[in-house]
């Protein structure tokens, strides 16, 4: 996934973590260092200041969710149907991935500097579990649904996700468990009466 040179590459992944946590407003190129075990004045070898090193963070955390929204989306569809792997996961990776704490704290608290990237990066990965998810469809429910009645789905699952992500960034996984257990049961239940009742009878 990454391409830097290994003294650059533990300084990545020590700044993810770094600005997962504080924020970019609270993020020291001292402490990244400390985390590092290099004196600040060794980060400037590799990167330019704090500004250059967020930017880098951001394509690498962005690339890694790219990778985990794809490698979900990756296996059959089970029993709860299109899309359920990637959302059921978003609360343990969340947890345990600081790429993904780095990317939504950079969405919904973007440095003003970084917003116009940020934007850009956040709606690619958006467009790419819509494709994923799109994917799904068909191979679920093949021509049953209109291609409008499909990509208003689309939309929906889109809306669940980032309202699981707004429930992870502020109020934990117990929240957005309740949450997607609640969304996900609405659109569970949409799809199956739309799909009934789009089977001629006989």
């Amino acid at each position: 996934m990454s391409e830097h040179s290994p003294a650059l590459q533990r300084i990545c992944t020590a700044a993810i973590c770094h600005f997962a946590e504080h924020g970019y407003d609270g993020a020291s190129l001292s402490a990244i260092a400390d985390l590092v075990g290099i004196r600040k004045a060794s980060l400037y070898s590799h990167v330019a200041g704090k500004d250059a090193l967020f930017v880098l963070c951001l394509e690498e955390a962005m690339a890694a969710e790219k990778d985990f929204a794809t490698q979900m989306f990756s296996a059959p569809v089970g029993a709860d149907g299109p899309g359920a792997a990637y959302a059921q996961a978003l609360g343990e990776r969340y947890e345990n991935a600081a790429h993904m704490r780095f990317m939504l704290r950079a969405a919904f608290l973007p440095p003003e500097q970084h917003r116009a990237r940020i934007t850009v990066r956040f709606e690619s990965l958006g467009n790419l579990v819509r494709q994923h998810y799109l994917h799904q469809m068909h191979a679920t429910y093949g021509q049953l649904f209109s291609a409008a009645a499909t990509s208003r789905y689309a939309d929906a699952y889109q809306g669940i996700v980032e309202s699981l992500c707004v429930e992870l960034q502020y109020a934990g996984r117990a929240q957005m468990q309740r949450r997607y257990t609640a969304m996900w049961g609405i659109l569970s239940d949409s799809l199956t009466l739309h799909s009934k009742a789009a089977v001629p009878a006989r």
